[in-house]
């Protein structure tokens, strides 16, 4: 990164000294490059002597990678020619995989690359390979990776062994992992499931099955899908004495953040809650959160006790916020009213001006372009786009945009839930090659991290908020069960 002004009189100092160094210079300008700091960068190699060649291919192949084509403009093969050419195919594994392994294998014969730099040059290429379910990716991931020492590496392994539908490998890699993934309702999950798709006879589903169903989560309600058990949601809210929220009420700091919120100045509100709320102890946090619900301001109430790490009080947590409005427009639209809940819910945990750093606002985080668009297709009034920020109005436009991505996906909530997060386009993608395959694959082999994360949360909220309305409703229906390719 590019320091501030007042860290020069330190560098100048330090180059009198005779400490700041060519290498210095040379490791700080790769990380510039690595960083795509190309001031920087440039900055760096204009002080070089010795390394300046080097230095100046080095910014040109960090911004076009397939230079490393041309394998005789690498020389000679020291230590910081390996720089350059590690940095260009590690940028070239994104774009063109296949040919990144052909040069790494080329390469590293004569460069004299670290086994550390071969295996991350190899781990962005199995990764991008796995992502776009390339089965040459476990070749590689297993040539490079074979002790199963980078969990990143190890799960994408996992997923596109599930993706190719080869459940005997899937089963045995779950029986090999570190303890950190083998422990995690994840991996206990997918353990039971390829055990069941390669031995469906085996005595050890029931049990494996079993352990992971008594989870409140998403791998625990297909778990408890799979052995016909009830979810388990085990609720707990916590009966907090008198006194103790008496004193958390008491407290100037929460006293100040509740003045503000009666006087409408929301977030300064926030701001002081969030302050006072360091000082507490879990207890003391856990009525705080408590006192928050009580006044409806949920989203410092989810906040403050997901601080405190009290994950049983489901009315804290998934409150029947703007119940009414979500429940109408969810009819009008012919949507189930728990998922419209469990969006509203994983968008902005019912922070009414919420705004994302890209733009979205409101309770479903709408984008401006599309709650444009969105009131204009469904005749819906929008004075202004200020206006998004109305709780109502909000919802209004978030469930009309909503049933227009869950009739793009044949009333299917798993991939409609998808296209919310990351687009339409992008969930057609990943339906390439799909052959009737299990949802629950699919959404483990979301290559977005946070979209998968994003479709569990729905999925499991959905769940928790059928519970809450009075109408149960599974993880997903019959036909949400199985995908095509569109």
């Amino acid at each position: 990164k590019t320091l501030p002004a007042a860290c020069d009189t330190f560098f100048t100092q330090w180059a009198v000294e005779g400490q700041l160094t060519e290498q210095k210079r040379w490791q700080r300008a790769k990380l510039a490059a690595q960083g795509r700091n190309y001031a920087l960068a440039n900055q760096l190699v204009n002080s070089m002597t010795t390394l300046a060649p080097q230095g100046r291919l080095l910014i040109a192949v960090a911004q076009k990678p397939e230079m490393v084509n041309n394998q005789g403009q690498f020389m000679p093969a020291d230590e910081a020619m390996s720089d350059v050419v590690g940095l260009g195919l590690r940028r070239l594994a994104k774009q063109d995989p296949q040919r990144a392994m052909e040069l790494l294998d080329s390469y590293a014969p004569v460069l004299h690359f670290s086994h550390e730099e071969q295996v991350q040059i190899a781990k962005e290429i199995g990764l991008t390979l796995a992502r776009s379910y390339d089965g040459r990716a476990l070749e590689v991931m297993t040539k490079y990776d074979p002790d199963l020492r980078d969990n990143t590496v190890t799960e994408w392994r996992l997923r596109l062994l599930l993706r190719l539908g080869r459940w005997s490998d899937a089963y045995e890699l779950t029986r090999r992992l570190p303890q950190d993934l083998a422990t995690t309702n994840r991996w206990r999950y997918w353990q039971a499931r390829s055990l069941e798709l390669a031995q469906p006879n085996s005595p050890l589903l029931p049990g494996l099955y079993k352990a992971v169903a008594k989870e409140r989560d998403f791998y625990g309600f297909l778990a408890a899908d799979r052995t016909q058990t009830p979810y388990m949601l085990n609720n707990k809210p916590l009966a907090m004495s008198q006194a103790l929220m008496t004193k958390v009420r008491n407290t100037p700091g929460v006293r100040r953040a509740l003045e503000f919120y009666d006087r409408g100045q929301i977030v300064d509100g926030r701001r002081e809650w969030y302050h006072v709320t360091r000082r507490f102890s879990r207890d003391e946090m856990v009525a705080q959160a408590k006192l928050a619900y009580d006044m409806h301001w949920y989203f410092p109430a989810i906040r403050t006790i997901s601080q405190a790490q009290y994950w049983d009080d489901l009315d804290i947590r998934f409150p029947m916020a703007h119940r009414d409005t979500l429940v109408r427009e969810a009819q009008v639209r012919g949507l189930h009213s728990s998922w419209v809940f469990a969006i509203t819910r994983q968008e902005s945990a019912f922070m009414d001006d919420a705004r994302s750093g890209v733009g979205a606002a409101g309770l479903m985080q709408l984008m401006p372009a599309t709650a444009k668009e969105t009131a204009r297709k469904f005749s819906i009034p929008l004075a202004s786009p200020a206006q998004v920020l109305d709780p109502d109005k909000n919802i209004q436009l978030g469930a009309a945009y909503l049933s227009q991505v869950h009739a793009q996906f044949n009333g299917n909530r798993v991939l409609a839930s998808a296209a919310y997060n990351a687009g339409p386009g992008r969930v057609r993608q990943w339906l390439r090659g799909a052959n009737h395959l299990a949802f629950d694959v699919w959404v483990e082999s979301i290559p977005f991290d946070e979209t998968r994360q994003y479709v569990q949360n729905v999925l499991s909220y959905a769940v928790i908020y059928g519970q809450k309305l009075n109408s149960p409703q599974p993880l997903v229906d019959w036909h949400e069960r199985f995908f095509d390719d569109l």
